[in-house]
């Protein structure tokens, strides 16, 4: 049971506690964020490492939890919209007083911030589904799987990450011609320009070519990326009409936070590390995580070396396999992602872990990379590094 039960805690735990925040107002969206974010950093720290390989004998289950996601996902948009639209939207606050009396059967006027405090809650708790989309766009074999992971996508407002991710990030990961790989010295918030507008345009190039194989044009309903648009326009429309300009407003910045959040994944997975093109993918070109509540809420996610090894494995089938010795992010993806956020803090602390990559990681073509990138970073620490190595 503890194989299906360790990978539901975000249906069990955190999708209820985004609820009640949303039905709570004021306050209550950004306690939810707040206690979603410090109980994932606390376990992560507090417990040791998960090294645990779980070998469900009913695999569908998780699939089940996994696809339960959309439907999750849907009902927070609904109460997000409940939330920010005066009165009782859906007559939801009615439907629930009997059972949860703290519920408001109506409420008056909305403010800019419980706007603000509920998209964002929205944005966090999609940025989840996000991770879940990833998985199921990874098992193509699955009609099912991969129709559910585009409408999450197409919920959370970035179609493009499958194309680009799938068919760009894995085959160019840790190299400058990926643009979900951050560059030395690169703080996040520069990062989430690039990798925005890269993968984009990527996607773009991705399908043109994919299309052109195939004898279709690029404007056809068969285009992953503008059907996906095409439907996230849709979703934004059917909130306008049914909730009006504050629910949409909300939803805006919902999808601006889940974008954040995710290329703040982005960023801390392969941070500095670099790879010649062209050249074999190995464990160290990902920072592997080995902490207890990530490895759970992220899906196995954070053994990223061994999904980077083998994309299409489930992600009960993952292994840490960096190992101790390898790239590790020791405070956890919730902890390294609230560093990231502060890069002078992000720097200091990621430096030395560069230095020892380069150390004990690097291949002799990396290092000369490394070198180099070291000289380009404006980090002293690494130009330091750098003027001091000698000369090849």
């Amino acid at each position: 049971m503890k194989d299906y039960l360790r990978y539901a805690h975000e249906l069990l735990i955190y999708f209820p506690a985004a609820y009640l925040g949303f039905l709570l107002g004021g306050l209550g969206p950004l306690l939810a964020i707040a206690f979603m974010t410090l109980s994932q950093v606390a376990i992560d720290n507090l417990l040791p490492p998960d090294l645990y390989d779980p070998q469900p004998r009913v695999p569908a289950i998780l699939d089940g939890i996994l696809l339960a996601h959309l439907p999750a996902g849907v009902a927070a948009l609904v109460l997000m919209a409940w939330s920010v639209v005066p009165g009782d939207l859906f007559g939801i606050g009615a439907a629930l007083h009997p059972w949860l009396p703290f519920v408001r059967t109506a409420h008056g006027t909305v403010s800019g911030f419980d706007v603000l405090s509920s998209g964002m809650l929205a944005g966090f708790i999609l940025s989840g589904n996000t991770v879940v989309a990833h998985e199921l766009m990874h098992r193509r074999g699955s009609r099912l799987r991969l129709f559910t992971g585009r409408l999450i996508l197409a919920l959370n407002g970035d179609s493009q990450f499958e194309v680009a991710h799938v068919f760009g990030h894995h085959m160019n990961v840790a190299t400058h011609e990926d643009p979900a790989s951050a560059r030395r010295g690169e703080s996040l918030y520069r990062f989430f320009l690039r990798s925005t507008v890269g993968q984009y345009r990527e996607s773009v190039q991705i399908e043109r070519r994919r299309l052109a194989r195939a004898g279709r044009p690029f404007w056809t309903a068969r285009n992953v990326l503008l059907s996906g648009i095409a439907l996230t326009l849709l979703t934004a429309l059917a909130i306008w009409g049914l909730a009006g300009p504050a629910a949409l407003a909300a939803y805006g910045i919902g999808l601006l936070y889940a974008k954040f959040m995710l290329e703040n994944v982005n960023y801390i997975q392969h941070y500095g590390l670099l790879r010649r093109p062209g050249t074999k993918v190995e464990p160290r070109h990902s920072w592997d995580c080995m902490n207890a509540a990530c490895t759970t809420a992220f899906y196995a996610l954070p053994r990223h070396s061994h999904h980077h090894a083998k994309p299409v494995h489930p992600f009960w089938a993952l292994h840490v396999t960096s190992g101790r010795s390898g790239p590790n992010l020791q405070w956890g993806y919730l902890g390294m992602m609230m560093l990231a956020m502060v890069p002078p803090l992000w720097f200091r602390l990621t430096t030395p872990m560069l230095l020892d990559w380069d150390a004990r990681c690097a291949s002799p073509d990396e290092l000369a990379l490394a070198l180099e990138a070291n000289r380009c970073s404006g980090l002293p620490a690494l130009v330091l590094a750098a003027s001091a190595a000698p000369a090849a």
